[in-house]
């Protein structure tokens, strides 16, 4: 005689024999007496969770599966791939809008509004979003030397990452390759580093290279519409 078959004859019998003013009572003893003569049966459904509620009877039998945890994370990995697609930033996974080794040379503060990073991978390295978003707005047309350019900012990008009303800007660039409305995924390269606008030293004909960086910017709202800055090491 299989094991199910057994319970449902051992209550019947049981119900019989001791009688139930309330069923959830009884099958709570039942359930018990079962447990303690089976161990053997029972240690093989050990993902096995029955609930009581206080009204005395069963009101939720759930199994655990072994692999709910990968089941789970396969989800988030789905749920992170659509952000990625449709713009939309992972706030737990923000990534440095440069690469390589790194230094910073001025860093946020009440009169400086951003970060100013130099790669060691110098003039034209990649700069890439630092987050998933869209592109808010490109700005070019600056050269080296131009100091004015574009308010001072040279080339740069805005990025919209449609979460949590944040916005990145990127600087100084030497070339931006992307267009308003593209939708980028953290760690692409949206421009390359350079040193367009006003920088310091300034570029001369004896010195091309001077001023090279990326100067990045955070904010919480839309920048030069009602956004304000805030420190981007608070991200990471």
């Amino acid at each position: 005689m299989g094991f199910i078959p057994f319970i449902f004859i051992a209550f019947i019998w049981y119900t019989y024999c001791y009688g139930v003013s309330h069923p959830g009572d009884g099958i709570g003893i039942f359930v018990s007496n079962i447990v303690s003569s089976y161990n053997s049966e029972v240690s093989k459904l050990s993902s096995l969770l029955v609930v009581k509620s206080d009204k005395g009877y069963l009101e939720n039998i759930t199994l655990v599966e072994e692999n709910d945890v990968e089941r789970v994370e396969r989800e988030k990995a789905e749920i992170r791939l659509m952000n990625a697609k449709n713009g939309v930033a992972d706030l737990n996974n923000w990534v440095l809008p440069i690469v390589g080794n790194y230094i910073i040379t001025t860093y946020y503060g009440v009169s400086h509004k951003g970060i100013d990073y130099y790669s060691y991978n110098g003039y034209d390295s990649d700069i890439r979003s630092a987050n998933n978003g869209v592109v808010y707005s490109v700005n070019t047309g600056c050269y080296a030397g131009n100091s004015s350019c574009n308010g001072g900012r040279g080339n740069y990008i805005v990025i919209n990452h449609n979460n949590g009303d944040y916005y990145t800007m990127y600087m100084h660039l030497h070339n931006v390759y992307v267009n308003v409305g593209d939708v980028v995924s953290a760690t692409d390269v949206i421009g390359s580093m350079g040193n367009s606008g006003y920088v310091i030293p300034l570029p001369s004909s004896y010195n091309p290279y001077g001023g090279v960086h990326l100067h990045f910017e955070v904010y919480k709202g839309i920048p030069d519409r009602g956004g304000y800055t805030i420190n981007p090491l608070s991200l990471y």
